[in-house]
């Protein structure tokens, strides 16, 4: 048999034998919703983790977007945007994310330094 072939079927051996347990690292990832909780315009959202970036760019009150993040290790999470006087507002939330789990995370921003956190892990 080509080397490939045998990739192919050890790989389809690992899912009879396993089951889809062991393909549950292929559904790691984090489902980030930001929510405008505040009275103002945001600018220039983003997240960030180690490694990646993520841009929302901009939102209004009341609205909400969501991402997907992947982390490659343990990491935190951290909310940057710019508020209606150009003031840059950055807080590190108090999530920890690692690519051995996934989940929801709720970030409902309340101002420049107020921000609820609401987390659910799979």
């Amino acid at each position: 048999m080509p080397t490939v072939t045998k990739w192919i079927f050890a790989l389809l051996l690992i899912l009879i034998v396993e089951g889809a347990p062991a393909c549950r690292w292929l559904f790691l990832e984090y489902q980030v919703t930001i929510e405008n909780s505040s009275g103002f315009p945001m600018q220039n959202a983003r997240l960030r983790i180690r490694g990646q970036e993520a841009m929302i760019d901009k939102l209004s009150p009341s609205e909400r977007r969501s991402v997907r993040l992947r982390p490659s290790g343990e990491t935190g999470l951290t909310l940057e945007f710019t508020d209606p006087g150009g003031r840059v507002c950055q807080q590190d939330l108090d999530v920890y994310m690692d690519h051995n789990l996934g989940g929801y995370i709720d970030v409902f921003v309340l101002g420049c330094n107020s921000v609820k956190v609401k987390t659910r892990t799979r």
